[in-house]
């Protein structure tokens, strides 16, 4: 029974052989679907890349501005950041966020705030916020 199995083993796999003795995948064929699609994926980073910097892709109404920001730290900061006509002072950490302050209404002939000015004011604002507690 082992001899028969065998035999029969032995035989397709040569009558398998002889089918696809014609049949081969040469190296190069390898490198051509490897090429292309190397091609489609640098044509794929490539788009969006040129989409991102023709602002063709739109990430809102832009009715968030950051008007001034001064670093504390290395992850630490304070920003003053405009938001539908009102003014917020954040502070801003690597565990999160948080609202120092809020103004309420913003002249629309002020200019904007230079970083000196900025110091200035967050300095009087520190200094208000301490008097009160």
């Amino acid at each position: 029974m082992n001899k028969l199995l065998a035999l029969s083993l032995v035989m397709t796999s040569s009558a398998f052989a002889a089918e696809n003795e014609n049949v081969g995948v040469n190296m190069w064929d390898y490198l051509g679907v490897f090429g292309w699609l190397f091609v489609i994926i640098a044509l794929m980073f490539g788009s969006a890349w040129l989409l991102k910097k023709s602002n063709m892709v739109s990430s809102g109404d832009n009715s968030i501005k950051v008007v001034s920001s001064l670093p504390f730290g290395q992850k630490e900061r304070v920003a003053l950041i405009e938001v539908e006509g009102e003014r917020v002072l954040l502070g801003i950490t690597s565990n999160g966020i948080s609202m120092l302050r809020r103004y309420e209404s913003i002249e629309d002939n002020q200019e904007p705030v230079d970083n000196k000015q900025f110091k200035a004011r967050l300095a009087k604002a520190l200094q208000e916020r301490s008097k009160k507690q």
